[in-house]
């Protein structure tokens, strides 16, 4: 019988090879259980060889395989052979590569320095190995946000393709959109309209290819001239190639590789709108009090501040070799991005994960202070024999923040101008406040104190504490919940605490709703020349808390640490959020806002929102920013924001096959200590007035502090290298390249030519390589300077 509609199959194999090769849990994870899966890579490799055989069996056949850079590069050295093969089918055009990056990470819970490297160590793989270009963005896991379509376009993309799992998209302008057809259990888009332009921030786009799926193929056959898009792209978890399965897509239509057939329908049908394509999901659900995230993003900026520091070094003429250990610190953290790790069941390759993040973050501070140690000797830090404090600021603007020693000395910090700063001990740490110069250094002079100046100590209070500094007012129970924050510069109450206290943890524990409301009480408070510390204990049934908050005589922010201590506890239901272990915190309402990799978003109430830094709600008169230190999700109701913090059980799923539902052989209960922190920053304006940006930028790449003895040297005791001087530009890296320095910046403000101060800037590029005049919206661009 004629075929009256010839379909095209995309066969795009999603392989699992990372979470097979290394992961070695018990209960055994489903992806190492034949058939589905495969015990080890040997055996799993195997199938591949099979999948390559088929290829000689099946002439026309053609296979695209979203084999990760890691994945790639673990098989070339444990079977080189297989790698030969395939670089064979390669050659002759059977075989092609998509997806591109180096794991395959959800890219939209990850910073922006993340998200150029998976690019730049993935696509490397694939020419070295193979001399291949992957140009579709084509994969089954979701991994979308607003700034892809500049990301890809600039490495050189040609397509993209919505994910097998979940996306969002929202069409926003063209002559006409797509049409949609449904009924009760179906909803696709209709052949000859199967594309748009997925838009990002910035205005860059990208052609979208709006369908990852044959199924109901039979049922889409009978809606004849309303058929779905001829184009297939179905993305099976390396599939064996069946003779069944080759006859039974072969008498629908042919097979092609992913961007001929791209092309091919590119050309008959060109997109007629533009969209958003963004994601509401990812395996950001409280596992482990969010451990795993949290360490990547301290691993991502050790790993940027270390890049900075040998840039630094190399502006003083220092030269530091330590590029193969950089680039060991970003396969570490790129791989420990992978979705697989991620993945709920997996217990094994994340503890692995985490070793591989604590890695990358103590060599990378080997690093920073191998470069603080040579700069340090070149600057005159006075009388010999005397100790001096270094302190170094890796952003390019000036900023006035905390600085924190790790020494248990008593000591006073005195300027070059013989001024005492205000300080405190707290901990382990002596901590004091003051302006730092833009990418560059200050020293101080250390002199011994008996007594490390707490101005009055509590134990306990049992009464509501009041604090007042130039920027807000806040009023605290004594089971240290904010019922009061009043932002002065606009006299506003931000807190609308009717339903939520600010700071309120709550959670579903033992099958009852419980809150930190009246659970715990303030067991000390040490006002001292820095701020005011206050200490909370309490308990939610099983869990004990800590909850330090800290207040700054000269600060407008507010610092959050709270220590859980977990005995194996369960708490939520894991797939709805609000049962999970919230941080609130009630406003009095406005527009959403958050960041994302490169840009700032809108957002809505009642949404999963992946905000990497900070989330903001606010009016044009007032609002309040919560920046959190890793743990991105949050989601918003009534104004109220919520941080989800941690879950823990033994009933999971992906949100999408309830057969997962099933499987409740693993321990996923919460266990042992965790801390998590966040800020808070209550301002006059909207985000963008309040230089929100700039201000989460501070919080998350702390000042660096060096103790140097006294010696003579030739560099002044107070430096600036590089400076930026718009406060729109906002950097995420800075390397020494080729006897130069390289800025990568992205634009949060109006189009405009950047201007520097203490370095000459010797070209602008857009992230491509082409040389610009002005930096855009939210375009990425580098600055190269000398």
């Amino acid at each position: 019988m004629k075929n009256f509609v010839e379909w095209k199959n995309v066969l795009c194999q999603h392989p699992m090879y990372l979470l097979i090769d290394r992961d070695r849990g018990k209960p055994t994870v489903g992806e190492r259980i034949p058939p589905w899966g495969a015990p080890d890579a040997k055996e799993y490799t195997k199938r591949v060889k099979r999948n390559l055989e088929s290829l000689e069996k099946f002439p026309d056949l053609k296979i695209n395989y979203q084999f990760s850079g890691v994945e790639m590069e673990d098989m070339a050295r444990d079977f080189p052979e297989v790698i030969e093969e395939m670089k064979r089918w390669a050659r002759k055009g059977r075989i092609a590569f998509i997806g591109g990056t180096y794991s395959q990470p959800h890219l939209h819970v990850f910073g922006p320095e993340s998200n150029i490297r998976q690019f730049e160590y993935g696509l490397e793989v694939f020419k070295r190995l193979f001399n291949f270009k992957i140009t579709s963005y084509a994969r089954q896991e979701t991994g979308l946000h607003a700034q892809l379509p500049q990301i890809l376009n600039a490495f050189g993309y040609r397509f993209a393709v919505v994910p097998a799992f979940y996306w969002s998209l929202r069409f926003i302008d063209g002559p006409s959109f797509p049409e949609i057809i449904g009924n009760s259990h179906f909803q696709s888009f209709v052949q000859g309209e199967e594309f748009t332009y997925w838009q990002g921030l910035d205005k860059n786009s990208i052609p979208l290819y709006l369908k990852s799926s044959s199924a109901h193929v039979e049922e889409d056959e009978q809606r004849d001239l309303f058929h779905s898009p001829i184009l297939c792209i179905d993305f099976p978890d390396l599939q064996e190639v069946s003779e069944s399965w080759y006859r039974e897509k072969r008498k629908r239509g042919g097979f092609y590789l992913v961007d001929e057939a791209l092309k091919e329908q590119l050309e008959k049908h060109p997109p007629t709108s533009r969209a958003k394509l963004y994601a509401y999901w990812s395996y950001i659900e409280g596992m482990w009090a969010e451990v795993l995230c949290r360490k990547n993003k301290e691993a991502e900026i050790k790993a940027v501040q270390a890049e900075a520091m040998v840039a630094m070094a190399h502006l003083v003429g220092e030269r530091i070799e330590a590029q193969e250990k950089i680039d060991k610190i970003w396969k570490n953290i790129l791989t420990s991005q992978h979705h697989d790790v991620y993945w709920i069941e997996v217990t094994d390759l994340k503890k692995k994960a985490l070793r591989w993040l604590s890695e990358a973050v103590r060599v990378s501070e080997e690093i920073i202070e191998e470069a603080e140690s040579k700069i340090a000797k070149k600057i005159y830090t006075g009388k010999e024999g005397g100790k001096v404090l270094v302190v170094f600021n890796t952003l390019p603007k000036e900023r006035k923040g905390i600085v924190r020693i790790k020494t248990e000395d008593n000591v006073r910090i005195v300027n070059d101008e013989d001024k005492e700063l205000p300080t405190q001990r707290i901990g382990g740490e002596i901590n004091f406040v003051d302006t730092l110069p833009s990418f560059g250094y200050k020293v101080y002079r250390l002199r011994k104190e008996e007594n490390q100046g707490l101005v009055d100590t509590k134990k306990e209070c049992l009464e509501d504490l009041e604090f007042e500094n130039q920027y807000y007012k806040v009023r605290i129970r004594e089971d240290g919940l904010f019922e009061s924050m009043i932002e002065k510069g606009s006299g506003q109450e931000l807190l609308d605490t009717k339903r939520y206290l600010g700071g309120e943890i709550r959670g579903w524990i033992k099958d009852k709703d419980v809150s930190t409301r009246n659970r715990g009480k303030i067991t000390r408070i040490e006002q001292g020349r820095v701020g005011k510390l206050i200490v909370i204990e309490g308990s939610l049934e099983d869990i004990r808390y800590k909850k330090r908050i800290m207040l700054y005589n000269d600060l407008p922010i507010i610092d959050v640490d709270i220590d859980l201590s977990f005995k194996g506890s369960e708490v939520g239901i894991f797939w709805i959020d609000e049962s999970k272990l919230n941080i609130y915190w009630p406003t009095q309402g406005g527009k959403i806002s958050y960041d994302i990799p490169f840009g700032v978003e809108k957002g809505k109430e009642e949404r999963p929102l992946f905000a990497i830094n900070w989330l903001d709600i606010s009016t044009d008169k007032y609002g309040l920013t919560y920046i959190n230190k890793g743990t991105p999700k949050h989601w918003v109701r009534d104004g109220v924001i919520a941080n989800v913090i941690a879950w823990g059980g033994s009933k999971f799923s992906n949100r999408q096959h309830l057969v997962w539902l099933k499987r409740t052989q693993y321990d996923l209960k919460l266990y042992g200590s965790h801390t998590i922190s966040y800020s808070l920053y209550p301002h006059q304006n909207d985000w963008k007035k309040a230089n929100v940006v700039n201000v989460a930028q501070d919080l998350s790449f702390p000042l660096l502090a060096y103790l140097e003895d006294g010696h003579k040297g030739i560099l002044s005791r107070e430096k600036s290298f590089f400076r930026l001087l718009s406060h729109n530009l906002i950097m995420s890296s800075i390397q020494s390249q080729q006897g130069k320095i390289r800025c990568r910046v992205y634009n949060v403000g109006d189009e405009a030519p950047p201007k520097v101060k203490e370095v000459r800037l010797l070209k602008i590029c857009d992230l491509s390589g082409r040389q610009i005049d002005k930096i855009g919206k939210f375009q990425i661009a580098n600055l190269l300077v000398k």
